[in-house]
């Protein structure tokens, strides 16, 4: 069965983003997805330390929720990211999931067969840019990319969802759809896709090959298994 897994980081349960991201849940579900929904404020999510163990290791060294959140993630075919729109970017919890969790989708590529789906609201504007940035972080890998389902970026004012909340909830059939027919996209994130192809994954396959049995000992044995680095 597919599975979805629907990730909030706004410290309101009840609040706008929640509603959207719910509505968005529960299209995927009525679509025959298995879902489950993780509110980051539940977790216990320490502020990365800059240490780079998680990348000599397969597991992170902090002794926090991460590493079992991040298999969470990685078992599932999609997942739906929410935050709110603060000063125009996501709030500070999904910042700092993103620094703990990039380790893994950006140097393994390990988002790459996935899918993702990005819902932001706000009460002015930047809402939609928020909504791109975050499923552009989740689905970018150095070696392969994951693809984008859609985006919802809502200006809710004091808080009215409604007129979102069809959009949100086709946004979470939608995700169900491409897992179900495996949708390519070949023409999204063109313009990035050319410039890894040509030059950022050999830099970074350089980098992990030349520290191959130290500090990117994990990264590269991963990549390796995969078929990912030629060497």
């Amino acid at each position: 069965m597919i599975k979805i897994v629907g990730i909030l980081s706004s410290p309101h349960r009840n609040g706008s983003t929640s509603k959207l991201l719910i509505e968005a849940i529960r299209g995927a579900k009525d679509s025959g997805a298995e879902t489950e929904l993780i509110y980051l404020p539940d977790y216990d999510i320490r502020f990365c330390i800059g240490c780079q163990m998680c990348l000599a290791n397969d597991n992170c060294s902090l002794e926090d929720n991460i590493n079992s959140l991040r298999e969470k993630i990685l078992q599932a075919d999609g997942v739906i990211l929410a935050s709110p729109t603060y000063e125009e970017d996501f709030n500070a919890m999904m910042k700092n999931f993103f620094d703990r969790i990039t380790p893994f989708t950006g140097y393994r590529s390990s988002f790459r067969n996935k899918y993702a789906v990005g819902i932001s609201t706000t009460g002015c504007f930047g809402a939609k840019k928020t909504a791109k940035r975050m499923v552009d972080l989740i689905t970018t890998g150095w070696h392969r990319l994951g693809k984008v389902s859609g985006t919802l970026g809502a200006s809710v004012g004091w808080g009215d969802v409604d007129p979102y909340k069809p959009k949100a909830y086709r946004l979470g059939q939608r995700i169900v759809e491409d897992i179900q027919i495996k949708r390519r996209y070949p023409f999204q994130m063109f313009i990035k896709k050319m410039a890894f192809g040509l030059f950022i994954r050999r830099v970074m396959e350089k980098m992990i090959i030349e520290n191959k049995d130290g500090r990117r000992k994990a990264v590269y044995q991963y990549l390796k298994n995969e078929g990912l680095i030629s060497k």
